[in-house]
């Protein structure tokens, strides 16, 4: 017995200590991110360009780069978004963090409605490539930021299309992902109703705009409080739109490491690998 609870505080010591690691990686991971004082733009923002925002309504964004490689590997995806964007006549606006930095293959789909800034991504709060916003009458309705999986380009497809935001269950890398549930706006509370709406942004942020019944701790100190605060059976769903880089993929991880296990990820906004931009040219 000595020697099993031995191993047992072991394990729980070595849970906190992965805990409180990653998420010094993930406060390392946003620091990284601004290189710049740059305003990062948000669900729920007012794009900062009207002259690129469409009177009619909806306008789609993508910030490329042909010198990063997430760019590189998501331009097939990008090719498919603008012909779906031109086929349900929403105009495309293409903006790069360099001067003449738009991957040709891109470049040759942008049709007479479309437009392209190159070497604006970061007056236009856009600090990373690759990025996909989504605007409804110069209002940010999606970011999705860096280069995404099946699930998440779905989810922007989905976007694109309609109203739909999506909910995926976490999933580890050597799984395959699940299903993927489509939700409208009206319908997130109804689905969350009897689950944890886990929010990990700062809490200014927090208290300016937040989905209803949602639990703030911050992602600094999420090791320290998750163990204690959040009730292990029940469903987690984690509200992805106010990370960046990959952290909310990073934190479906941690929970089910650490025993979490119906955990599932609300993408009202993407995240994935990005090249953030370290020059203003």
């Amino acid at each position: 017995m000595i020697g099993g609870g031995h191993n047992l505080l072991l394990r729980a010591a070595l849970t906190l200590a992965l805990a409180y690691a990653i998420s010094l990686g993930l406060r390392a991971v946003e620091v990284l991110l601004r290189p710049n004082p740059v305003t990062r733009l948000s669900f729920g923002d007012v794009f900062p360009d009207a002259s690129l925002c469409s009177s009619e309504g909806r306008v789609l964004v993508i910030a490329t780069s042909d010198r990063c490689p997430h760019s590189a590997k998501s331009v097939v995806f990008h090719q498919s978004l603008i012909r779906l964007a031109h086929l349900l006549g929403v105009p495309v606006v293409v903006v790069s963090p360099k001067r003449c930095g738009i991957p040709s293959r891109v470049m040759s789909l942008l049709g007479d409605g479309d437009r392209t800034r190159p070497g604006a991504a970061s007056s236009l709060g856009i600090p990373a490539t690759p990025s996909i916003l989504l605007l409804d009458q110069a209002t940010v309705r999606g970011v999705w930021i860096g280069r995404l999986d099946q699930p998440q380009e779905e989810a922007v497809l989905l976007r694109l299309e309609g109203v739909w935001h999506t909910l995926v269950k976490a999933h580890l890398k050597d799984e395959m992902p699940g299903a993927v549930e489509r939700l409208k706006e009206r319908e997130i509370r109804q689905r969350t109703k009897h689950s944890v709406v886990l929010d990990l942004q700062d809490r200014p942020g927090f208290r300016v705009r937040h989905l209803d019944g949602g639990v703030n701790i911050p992602k600094d100190e999420l090791a320290a409080r998750i163990q204690i605060e959040i009730v292990r059976e029940k469903e987690i769903v984690v509200d992805c739109q106010p990370l960046d880089f990959g952290a909310c993929i990073l934190v479906g991880d941690l929970l089910n490491w650490m025993g979490f296990q119906d955990v599932w990820l609300l993408d009202r906004g993407a995240n994935g690998g990005t090249c953030h931009r370290t020059s203003t040219e």
